[in-house]
């Protein structure tokens, strides 16, 4: 069906600033060891794409690449629109951040 960019942009920013590991990154000290950061906000845009000529398959191919571990937040989300009527939600989340859930 039809569907609201912006309200489903405002839901996951309501999701980032309800749970700390959506708003978490890692750092290394100066040990060499991984340290923790929960930052009180985390930049996050709904990203939104056609499907145009590539498969559902291709698009979400695309979609995953690494994450910087620095940056918060370790997941992205994007809306594919394939009509007018019908889209697809894809989230990537790294798993330091899932694991376990």
């Amino acid at each position: 069906g039809k569907l609201n960019p912006e309200r489903m942009d405002r839901a996951f920013q309501e999701l980032i600033k309800r749970h700390e590991s959506l708003r978490t990154s890692f750092e290394q000290d100066a040990g060499g060891d991984p340290v923790q950061r929960i930052h009180d906000e985390a930049p996050f845009t709904l990203q939104t794409t056609v499907l145009g000529a590539r498969t559902e398959e291709e698009a979400a191919a695309a979609f995953i690449k690494p994450f910087d571990l620095s940056q918060a937040p370790l997941f992205r989300a994007q809306i594919v629109k394939v009509s007018d009527e019908r889209h697809l939600l894809l989230v990537d989340m790294h798993h330091i951040i899932s694991d376990g859930v």
